[in-house]
């Protein structure tokens, strides 16, 4: 599996177009940190959710932080987490 060697995690932000037809058997070992805007539309905090749902039900480890009051911009506050980069970094 090319995702196996390639990426150490994944933190996608406000990224999410579809839940559907994804493989998530292929990319559960890879650690993911998601994070959302709760006043996003594309996608809505549902979509992203049900994504963190579906990589768990796999077997995957996935964080998700949801930012209520922030639109589809969410990449400022995701970096400035206290554990963002230690989080990344640590990832192998």
């Amino acid at each position: 599996n090319m995702a196996d060697w390639l990426f150490a995690a994944a933190a996608p932000m406000s990224a999410l177009n579809s839940v559907s037809g994804t493989e998530y058997d292929s990319v559960s070992n890879i650690p993911l940190w998601a994070f959302q805007g709760g006043q996003d539309s594309e996608p809505m905090p549902v979509e992203t959710e049900a994504l963190v749902r579906n990589f768990r039900a796999a077997g995957g480890i996935a964080r998700y932080t949801l930012y209520p009051s922030l639109g589809h911009g969410t990449w400022n506050a995701a970096y400035a987490e206290p554990d963002f980069f230690t989080w990344l970094l640590a990832q192998s």
